[in-house]
């Protein structure tokens, strides 16, 4: 089974009869009707939970099936909504994987192992308690997938204008070039996140008289004139 499957039937369309059926608001009568999920808003994170344990009336058990996931390229452009930026523009919902939470043992027991991808070189590496290791791509395609941790993709034209903003900063500082303070914390989502949002400077000054907190938050970028 693939990831896409998993995530073909969860937004599949379904149909609300006999003891489902949809209750109009207006005549107060059921009726027969469908439902169907799609995303309006494409996340900057999405995190997939598999289902992998089943609990019954009397017992439980683990859910073995294997789900084959893709490290790159996935997309969610077939579950969004028509008319919003994720629809029209592909690039704006394709996602690589970055993290993986893998359980081994049975329902009774068993152990947690995590493993991540180090950007930008792209190595992997399995977390298994204190014990650390760097992990082929390959394996990782192949571990029993618990969660599963994608990133979305900067689109090519916002990473071309970063790399443009980034190729201006210098230092060190010399009198006269004019600089701005921005927040550690703000640099850090612009660098990583497709989207990091508006500027935001909540981290850094104080809310009652606007006093810049210690330098440690803050990150001085110099633009050249």
């Amino acid at each position: 089974m693939k990831l896409q499957d998993c995530l073909a039937n969860f937004f599949a369309t379904e149909e609300l009869v006999g003891s489902e059926q949809y209750k109009c608001e207006n005549c107060k009568t059921l009726t027969n009707s469908t439902k169907t999920f799609r995303l309006a808003k494409v996340p900057e994170i999405l995190c997939v939970h598999l289902k992998r344990f089943r609990y019954d009336t009397y017992f439980s058990t683990k859910v073995n099936t294997p789900v084959h996931f893709p490290l790159d390229n996935l997309s969610l452009k077939p579950y969004c909504k028509e008319g919003t930026p994720a629809a029209a523009e592909p690039e704006q919902s394709k996602y690589y994987l970055y993290a993986v939470v893998n359980h081994r043992g049975g329902i009774g027991g068993g152990h947690y192992v995590a493993y991540a991808r180090d950007d930008p070189k792209g190595r992997w590496f399995e977390y298994d308690d204190s014990c650390v290791t760097e992990k082929h791509a390959r394996e990782v395609e192949h571990t029993e997938a618990y969660m599963l941790f994608y990133r979305r993709h900067t689109p090519a034209a916002a990473a071309k204008e970063r790399a443009k903003l980034l190729a201006q900063v210098q230092s060190p500082v010399h009198d006269g070039t004019p600089t701005v303070l921005l927040s550690k914390l703000w640099c850090n989502r612009w660098l990583e996140l497709s989207s990091p949002g508006p500027v935001t400077t909540s981290d850094f000054l104080c809310p009652h008289d606007s006093t810049p907190w210690p330098s440690a938050t803050l990150r001085l970028i110099v633009f050249k004139t």
